[in-house]
Protein backbone atom coordinates (compact mmCIF):
# COMPACT_ATOMS: atom_id res chain seq x y z
CA UNK A 1 0.00 0.00 0.00
CA UNK A 2 1.19 3.65 -0.67
CA UNK A 3 0.61 6.80 1.19
CA UNK A 4 -1.96 8.77 -0.34
CA UNK A 5 -0.03 12.27 -0.01
CA UNK A 6 2.91 10.31 -1.82
CA UNK A 7 -0.21 9.94 -5.13
CA UNK A 8 -1.23 13.34 -4.73
CA UNK A 9 2.60 14.73 -4.95
CA UNK A 10 3.23 12.46 -8.31
CA UNK A 11 -0.17 13.67 -9.79
CA UNK A 12 -0.28 16.98 -9.05
CA UNK A 13 3.17 18.11 -8.82
CA UNK A 14 5.80 15.59 -10.45
CA UNK A 15 3.93 14.29 -13.29
CA UNK A 16 3.30 17.67 -15.03
CA UNK A 17 6.87 19.17 -13.52
CA UNK A 18 8.21 16.40 -15.15
CA UNK A 19 5.74 17.21 -18.35
CA UNK A 20 6.84 20.59 -18.73
CA UNK A 21 10.63 19.95 -18.43
CA UNK A 22 10.09 17.49 -21.07
CA UNK A 23 8.85 20.43 -23.17
CA UNK A 24 11.43 22.92 -22.49
CA UNK A 25 14.39 20.74 -22.67
CA UNK A 26 14.31 20.29 -26.56
CA UNK A 27 11.34 23.43 -28.18
CA UNK A 28 9.04 21.20 -30.79
CA UNK A 29 5.91 20.48 -31.50
CA UNK A 30 5.97 17.57 -29.39
CA UNK A 31 6.97 19.79 -26.39
CA UNK A 32 3.47 20.85 -27.25
CA UNK A 33 2.21 17.65 -26.81
CA UNK A 34 3.75 17.51 -23.22
CA UNK A 35 2.90 21.50 -22.38
CA UNK A 36 -1.03 20.58 -23.16
CA UNK A 37 -1.07 17.42 -21.35
CA UNK A 38 0.45 18.84 -18.02
CA UNK A 39 -1.94 21.65 -18.43
CA UNK A 40 -4.89 19.46 -18.77
CA UNK A 41 -3.82 18.41 -14.70
CA UNK A 42 -5.95 20.85 -12.79
CA UNK A 43 -9.05 20.08 -14.59
CA UNK A 44 -9.32 16.22 -13.35
CA UNK A 45 -10.75 15.07 -9.83
CA UNK A 46 -7.95 14.86 -6.79
CA UNK A 47 -7.05 11.89 -5.24
CA UNK A 48 -9.29 11.02 -1.61
CA UNK A 49 -8.14 9.07 0.86
CA UNK A 50 -12.03 7.37 1.25
CA UNK A 51 -12.45 6.91 -2.22
CA UNK A 52 -10.61 5.14 -4.88
CA UNK A 53 -9.10 6.86 -7.71
CA UNK A 54 -11.66 8.21 -9.93
CA UNK A 55 -12.81 7.03 -13.65
CA UNK A 56 -11.57 10.59 -15.21
CA UNK A 57 -8.22 10.68 -13.24
CA UNK A 58 -7.28 7.11 -14.26
CA UNK A 59 -8.10 7.65 -17.97
CA UNK A 60 -6.05 10.58 -17.55
CA UNK A 61 -3.29 9.25 -16.76
CA UNK A 62 -3.18 6.36 -19.11
CA UNK A 63 -3.70 8.55 -21.98
CA UNK A 64 -0.34 10.42 -20.40
CA UNK A 65 1.30 7.17 -20.77
CA UNK A 66 0.06 5.98 -24.24
CA UNK A 67 0.94 9.20 -25.51
CA UNK A 68 4.49 9.24 -24.41
CA UNK A 69 5.13 5.65 -24.84
CA UNK A 70 4.03 6.32 -28.32
CA UNK A 71 6.82 9.29 -28.77
CA UNK A 72 8.88 6.95 -27.66
CA UNK A 73 8.81 4.63 -29.95
CA UNK A 74 8.93 7.08 -32.94
CA UNK A 75 11.81 8.69 -32.01
CA UNK A 76 13.40 5.27 -31.07
CA UNK A 77 12.35 4.16 -34.91
CA UNK A 78 13.34 7.39 -36.22
CA UNK A 79 17.34 7.31 -34.84
CA UNK A 80 17.54 3.96 -35.64
CA UNK A 81 16.59 4.54 -39.31
CA UNK A 82 18.45 7.42 -39.56
CA UNK A 83 21.87 5.83 -38.46
CA UNK A 84 20.91 3.07 -41.15
CA UNK A 85 20.10 4.75 -44.04
CA UNK A 86 23.34 7.31 -42.74
CA UNK A 87 25.64 5.36 -40.46
CA UNK A 88 28.48 8.20 -40.86
CA UNK A 89 27.26 11.67 -38.82
CA UNK A 90 29.46 13.20 -41.97
CA UNK A 91 27.18 12.10 -44.52
CA UNK A 92 23.94 13.15 -42.60
CA UNK A 93 25.71 16.88 -42.05
CA UNK A 94 27.40 16.88 -46.27
CA UNK A 95 23.06 16.00 -46.95
CA UNK A 96 21.56 18.96 -44.50
CA UNK A 97 23.80 21.54 -46.08
CA UNK A 98 23.25 20.33 -49.93
CA UNK A 99 19.46 20.45 -49.17
CA UNK A 100 18.79 16.93 -49.93
CA UNK A 101 17.18 16.07 -46.43
CA UNK A 102 13.77 16.74 -47.43
CA UNK A 103 12.11 14.30 -45.52
CA UNK A 104 14.51 15.13 -42.33
CA UNK A 105 13.39 18.86 -42.73
CA UNK A 106 9.89 18.18 -42.03
CA UNK A 107 10.67 15.94 -39.18
CA UNK A 108 12.95 18.38 -37.28
CA UNK A 109 10.33 20.55 -36.46
CA UNK A 110 8.49 18.05 -34.54
CA UNK A 111 11.29 17.00 -32.43
CA UNK A 112 13.09 14.14 -34.52
CA UNK A 113 16.67 15.11 -34.27
CA UNK A 114 19.76 12.98 -35.27
CA UNK A 115 21.66 11.96 -32.34
CA UNK A 116 25.27 11.98 -32.69
CA UNK A 117 27.14 8.86 -32.82
CA UNK A 118 30.24 10.41 -31.00
CA UNK A 119 28.68 13.40 -28.83
CA UNK A 120 28.64 11.79 -24.80
CA UNK A 121 25.70 14.38 -24.29
CA UNK A 122 23.80 13.13 -27.74
CA UNK A 123 20.97 11.80 -25.24
CA UNK A 124 19.68 14.53 -25.00
CA UNK A 125 17.56 15.14 -27.67
CA UNK A 126 15.80 11.53 -26.50
CA UNK A 127 15.84 13.12 -22.89
CA UNK A 128 11.92 14.33 -23.13
CA UNK A 129 10.69 11.05 -24.12
CA UNK A 130 12.80 8.97 -21.06
CA UNK A 131 11.68 11.48 -18.43
CA UNK A 132 7.79 11.61 -19.74
CA UNK A 133 7.70 7.99 -20.06
CA UNK A 134 9.40 6.94 -16.81
CA UNK A 135 7.43 9.81 -15.04
CA UNK A 136 4.11 8.84 -16.10
CA UNK A 137 4.25 5.21 -15.92
CA UNK A 138 5.37 5.61 -12.48
CA UNK A 139 2.59 8.25 -11.35
CA UNK A 140 0.15 5.48 -13.17
CA UNK A 141 1.79 2.77 -11.89
CA UNK A 142 1.43 3.95 -7.94
CA UNK A 143 -1.94 6.04 -8.54
CA UNK A 144 -3.05 2.55 -9.00
CA UNK A 145 -2.38 0.61 -5.74
CA UNK A 146 -4.43 0.76 -3.09
CA UNK A 147 -4.13 3.44 -0.24
CA UNK A 148 -2.68 2.71 2.59
CA UNK A 149 -5.58 3.54 5.27
CA UNK A 150 -8.27 5.41 5.42
CA UNK A 151 -8.78 9.19 6.74
CA UNK A 152 -10.76 9.04 9.95
CA UNK A 153 -11.79 12.45 9.42
CA UNK A 154 -13.34 12.07 5.89
CA UNK A 155 -15.11 8.86 6.77
CA UNK A 156 -16.80 10.56 9.97
CA UNK A 157 -18.04 13.27 7.60
CA UNK A 158 -19.25 11.31 5.26
CA UNK A 159 -21.33 8.40 8.03
CA UNK A 160 -22.76 12.30 9.83
CA UNK A 161 -23.89 13.14 6.62
CA UNK A 162 -26.27 10.19 6.07
CA UNK A 163 -27.69 10.72 9.19
CA UNK A 164 -28.12 14.03 9.15
CA UNK A 165 -31.71 15.37 7.46
CA UNK A 166 -31.63 16.33 4.14
CA UNK A 167 -31.36 20.10 5.05
CA UNK A 168 -27.98 19.96 6.97
CA UNK A 169 -26.98 16.62 4.11
CA UNK A 170 -27.56 19.57 1.00
CA UNK A 171 -25.53 22.11 3.11
CA UNK A 172 -22.83 19.88 3.77
CA UNK A 173 -22.77 19.04 0.83
CA UNK A 174 -22.74 22.14 -1.39
CA UNK A 175 -20.09 23.91 0.87
CA UNK A 176 -16.75 21.65 -0.33
CA UNK A 177 -18.09 21.79 -4.42
CA UNK A 178 -17.63 25.33 -3.54
CA UNK A 179 -14.42 25.34 -2.01
CA UNK A 180 -13.18 22.26 -4.91
CA UNK A 181 -13.74 24.84 -7.56
CA UNK A 182 -12.19 27.08 -6.51
CA UNK A 183 -9.20 25.07 -5.08
CA UNK A 184 -8.92 23.34 -8.66
CA UNK A 185 -9.27 27.16 -10.35
CA UNK A 186 -5.64 28.59 -8.57
CA UNK A 187 -3.41 25.87 -9.68
CA UNK A 188 -4.93 25.84 -12.93
CA UNK A 189 -4.54 29.57 -13.65
CA UNK A 190 -0.96 29.48 -12.24
CA UNK A 191 -0.39 26.97 -14.56
CA UNK A 192 -1.99 28.72 -17.42
CA UNK A 193 0.83 31.88 -17.08
CA UNK A 194 3.48 28.93 -17.35
CA UNK A 195 1.71 27.88 -20.07
CA UNK A 196 1.47 30.42 -21.81
CA UNK A 197 5.82 31.10 -21.46
CA UNK A 198 6.05 27.80 -22.07
CA UNK A 199 4.54 28.19 -25.70
CA UNK A 200 6.42 31.39 -26.42
CA UNK A 201 9.63 29.36 -25.66
CA UNK A 202 8.55 26.65 -27.90
CA UNK A 203 7.07 29.06 -30.39
CA UNK A 204 10.73 30.60 -30.85
CA UNK A 205 12.30 27.20 -30.69
CA UNK A 206 10.53 26.35 -33.60
CA UNK A 207 11.14 29.24 -35.62
CA UNK A 208 14.96 28.97 -35.46
CA UNK A 209 14.65 25.06 -36.53
CA UNK A 210 12.73 26.15 -39.41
Amino acid sequence: MVAVFIKIILYRVISPACLIFAALIRPSLLSLLYALLALLNPFFPRIRTSYPISTPTKVYLTLIVLATLCTSICQLVYQIAEHVIAPEDSTYIEECKAGTDGWRYWLRPFGFTRVPSHEPLGFRFMLPEIVALISSLATLVICLTKHESTDLNETVQTSHSHNSGSHHFTRSRSHPGVFSTITALKPSLQRLSDILLTFYTLFMGIIQVI
